[in-house]
């Protein structure tokens, strides 16, 4: 068969830099374990976010992207996630924008990709999506701008202030049966006890009692010529220190449903999970100050 031809039968072939659906959440900074972080954030324009409607395929994505101001954004060439914010003191997200050099959606592997916010004591979903025609850019945005919360901060205990005054101590066996001046002052159970956790106590320290509890303080060198009432303010909880609930950090969720490979295995289809950190303003907003 010297010079003849020989026709090879066509192969069509599909590969990935993923392994599997889960190892491209984690890939795109959505892992299944803890919590990525998106590559930048952009400022856009609220009310042109609001007027783009739900779409798919290169134009819709093109034209979705010109209303934000985006048009002529780059290709990426790694996976990369941005935010996009509007306003300013405070500044609200309105959209996320996920890139991917390979699609994210794959006819037959996975389908239904969807963003929530994840907010303490409350979700909220992502409700319009853009994406282009092979599904590895897809544009998110909210129904309206959400300002994301930030960590209350701890309560700080009331401020407690006594009235001090100096007296003798009988002393027996001394001149003048006093051993010298203490001090005394009107304290909380609390504010004493946090007063005798933090007080370093020296060598020949005297007790001080209050009419609802006691501290410890130094001597004090001399005698008294009389009283004094000066005006001091120490910290110590009164009551029972309150308690917060459990602060969860906001972050953003993507789902996405793996399809088995049905000639591999038979399973159903299941629902993977990433989490992204979403921080309550964009890292552009502290380079102005």
């Amino acid at each position: 068969m010297s010079g003849a031809r020989v026709a090879l039968p066509g192969v069509t072939f599909r590969t990935s830099r993923w392994r599997d659906a889960l190892a491209m959440l984690a890939g795109l900074n959505f892992p299944a374990a803890g919590s990525g972080r998106a590559a930048g954030d952009l400022a856009v324009d609220a009310e042109k976010a609001a007027a783009i409607p739900a779409g798919a395929g290169d134009a819709a994505f093109e034209d979705a992207m010109r209303q934000l101001g985006l048009d002529g954004w780059p290709v990426a060439a790694e996976p990369r996630v941005s935010l996009l914010w509007t306003g300013s003191a405070p500044w609200a997200l309105v959209g996320v924008l996920i890139e991917s050099p390979e699609p994210i959606e794959r006819a037959g592997r996975t389908k239904d990709a969807k963003l929530a916010a994840v907010l303490p004591g409350q979700s909220i979903d992502f409700t319009v999506r853009v994406a282009d025609r092979t599904a590895s850019r897809l544009l998110f945005l909210l129904p309206h701008p959400l300002t994301v919360p930030v960590q209350p901060a701890a309560p700080k205990p009331p401020w407690f202030s006594p009235s001090f005054s100096l007296r003798p101590v009988p002393s027996p066996g001394r001149i003048g049966g006093v051993r010298g001046p203490a001090l005394s002052a009107a304290l909380s159970p609390g504010a004493a006890a946090g007063m005798a956790a933090t007080s370093a106590v020296p060598a020949g320290a005297g007790v001080a009692s209050g009419q609802l509890g006691s501290i410890i303080a130094g001597p004090i060198g001399g005698f008294p010529s009389g009283s004094i009432n000066p005006s001091v303010s120490i910290p110590g909880p009164i009551g029972p220190k309150p308690s917060l609930p459990q602060w969860q950090p906001p972050r953003l969720r993507l789902t996405l449903v793996d399809i088995p490979l049905s000639d591999v295995i038979s399973a159903p289809s299941l629902t993977l999970t990433g989490l992204m950190d979403l921080p309550p303003r964009p890292a552009f907003a502290a380079e102005a100050f």
